[in-house]
């Protein structure tokens, strides 16, 4: 049985003070059949800027973790994740076993200092060319 791990990565960066909760809520849809996807793990994890040690770009931006919560798509594809945390950068990372993210489109900005909604479409796995 295959497992297939999406990403997607919804970053953002912000120098202003952000907001203590994070909102994101949208759904999950199946790109070729236009079908919500049930039981996708959603996960919103947020970074906050220690600022103790440099990065490979010389700037002394190092995230630490500052919190993580999951959620699971409903019958309708539907999910809505919260997050009581400060954050200076946050991704949603969805998955589905089965499924891989075909919208790039989706890869937009998380605005942290407002409710965000996030349409995701995921394509099923071998329903494209595939790459070993």
């Amino acid at each position: 049985k295959k497992s297939i791990f999406v990403l997607l990565t919804i970053i953002s960066t912000f120098s202003a003070c952000k907001k203590e909760i994070v909102r994101v809520s949208g759904a999950v849809i199946d790109s070729s059949s236009s079908i919500p996807i049930q039981g996708a793990e959603v996960k919103l994890i947020c970074w906050v800027d220690d600022g103790l040690q440099p990065n490979f770009a010389g700037n002394n931006n190092s995230y630490e973790i500052a919190g993580k919560e999951t959620v699971y798509t409903d019958e309708n594809g539907f999910f809505s994740i919260e997050l009581v945390s400060h954050c200076d950068k946050a991704i949603v990372p969805v998955s589905k076993d089965g499924y891989y993210t075909s919208s790039t489109s989706s890869n937009s900005e998380i605005d942290l200092e407002e409710d965000n909604v996030v349409d995701v479409q995921m394509e099923p796995w071998g329903s494209a060319i595939q790459f070993y």
